[in-house]
């Protein structure tokens, strides 16, 4: 125990805002990005018309098949405005980690079946 704990940034212990923000001048681009995204509805947001509880319940009643409600959340996730940012590269990166998190993955696994059995 002989080296002690170090403080991180000033007086308080924390970095200042800039820093952490990577501006040096408060974070305003940091506000102006979360101003932006609040803007967004949450139909854009889900790419899709419709809600996952509405998704949802089209399952349960039988009005989709389960394996169409995942194709329609992995494309909603293809649509998010985050993904959106990135480039056709990384859009396809993305999708392969989202299906190969869907088939092999055991507790996405046990969902889906899950959501067949219903």
């Amino acid at each position: 125990m002989s080296d002690p704990i170090r403080k991180v940034g000033g007086a308080g212990g924390m970095p200042d805002v800039g820093d952490v923000a990577g501006t040096g001048t408060g974070g305003e681009a940091f506000r102006a990005t979360l101003e932006a995204s609040r803007s967004i509805s949450s139909t854009e947001a889900s790419g899709s018309v419709g809600s996952t509880a509405e998704l949802a319940a089209a399952v349960k009643s039988g009005t989709i098949e389960p394996s169409a409600a995942v194709e329609q959340l992995v494309a909603r996730a293809l649509e998010a405005p985050a993904a959106r940012g990135l480039t056709e590269a990384g859009r396809a990166q993305l999708e392969r980690a989202l299906r190969g998190a869907l088939a092999n993955d055991p507790t996405l696994l046990a969902l889906q079946a899950d959501l067949g059995r219903r």
